[in-house]
């Protein structure tokens, strides 16, 4: 069966640290071989004799690691870097600090050529924890870029006191308690981490995390965005799932930033992965359920002016 790459998109305000962690992952030995897609080459700094021999915009480092400039246009270069004859197993997408990752993320959902080569493994966001409190007061990207946001690196934690990281912490998980926190001290980060994330794997912390955060539902303080967790221990029925996510997600996509989800479907041996951004959506079968795993349906909502209430019976009613 073929096998799509997956795609991380790194996203963050400028002095996050995107650029660092991005020359990072060129330089680490690590296992698999990245394409990297950058605004422009300057961006991460590349030697200028390297980009004397870059065709189609596309240059092949020394250790393998392909990167690829995308001018303004990321989904031509990824087409570009798909129509080539370069070898990767990873592609990872930065983004310009102001840029909504969203269009982007529906780029490998509702574009068939994408979709079939490609799938989205997680949006990662870097914020600095010594002026991210500051940027969320007067700036809604920042807001929105953590709330949509798979993974969340807290960099910088070395330039602030314990206090500040508190504070940081908890208005991440406010925002979206949902994401996987990750405080990267002085630059020290296992790239693995980073990778391979359709849920948190520890769904009793997350389902926690987002208890708390809905009992203060409507009282925060910078915006509406608004995580929902819904959980189901008994097995769902597929045809049921699918009218759910059209009359009740897809319906609702004005308002829904985006949605993910892992489901036990009733008589499949494999979990079915869900995920969407607003109206475009896919659910795919994905690995057989391992022995002793718990078999039980996590589905997170992220969206503005959203309430449990208005979901949860009707995944419920998914249910056998």
């Amino acid at each position: 069966m073929f096998k799509r790459i997956p795609v991380t998109i790194l996203t963050g305000f400028l002095g996050a640290g995107k650029t660092t962690l991005l020359n990072r992952l060129l330089k680490e030995n690590v296992d698999q071989k990245f394409a990297v897609i950058v605004n422009e080459f300057g961006d991460i700094g590349l030697d200028g004799s390297l980009l004397d021999g870059a065709k189609d915009g596309l240059v092949e480092l020394n250790g393998g690691a392909i990167c690829c400039a995308a001018m303004g246009d990321t989904v031509k270069a990824i087409t570009s870097l798909l129509a080539s004859d370069k070898d990767f197993d990873r592609v990872i997408i930065e983004t310009t600090g102001l840029a909504d990752p969203l269009p982007l993320a529906k780029a490998f959902i509702n574009r068939p050529s994408l979709e079939r080569a490609f799938s989205l493994d997680a949006i990662t966001t870097l914020v600095d924890a010594s002026t991210l409190l500051e940027r969320l007061i007067d700036t809604e990207e920042a807001i929105k870029q953590i709330a949509i946001a798979d993974i969340i690196v807290v960099t910088k934690s070395d330039l602030v006191d314990a206090q500040r990281l508190i504070d940081v912490g908890s208005k991440i998980t406010e925002l979206n308690p949902s994401a996987k926190i990750i405080i990267a001290v002085k630059g020290g980060l296992k790239v693995s981490e980073l990778f391979n994330t359709p849920l948190p794997a520890d769904t009793e912390r997350l389902h926690a995390k987002a208890a708390e955060a809905q009992k203060n539902d409507g009282h925060h303080s910078h915006s509406d965005i608004t995580s929902i967790h819904l959980r189901e221990t008994q097995p769902l029925d597929l045809a049921k799932v699918s009218r759910f996510i059209g009359e009740h997600l897809v319906a609702n996509g004005d308002h829904l930033l985006r949605y993910k989800g892992i489901f036990n479907i009733n008589g499949r041996p494999e979990r079915f992965v869900f995920q969407g951004v607003q109206f475009d959506f896919e659910l795919l079968p994905d690995r057989p359920w391992q022995a002793g795993e718990e078999r039980k349906s996590d589905l997170i909502l992220i969206g503005t002016q959203i309430k449990k209430a208005e979901f949860a019976p009707a995944f419920s009613a998914c249910v056998i």
